[in-house]
């Protein structure tokens, strides 16, 4: 049986968040948003099983990735 998956891209604070989701290897849905709680419930309101998120670095001294 496939699980839901999700997989978030964290853009910063002007960017914001995109996210998708898959039902084995289909797109299920679809979320682009600058609010962190919408990413989340809209998460669990697909029943998601694993969530990976790519955030950017900000610990670089210089500013950059």
């Amino acid at each position: 049986m496939d699980r839901v998956v999700v997989g978030v891209d964290v853009g910063g604070k002007v960017k914001g968040f995109h996210a998708a989701a898959l039902l084995g290897s289909r797109l299920i849905g679809k979320l682009a948003t600058c609010d962190a709680e919408e990413i989340v419930d809209w998460c669990r309101s697909h029943k998601a099983s694993a969530v990976g998120i790519d955030a950017p670095c900000q610990w670089s001294l210089n500013g950059g990735a």
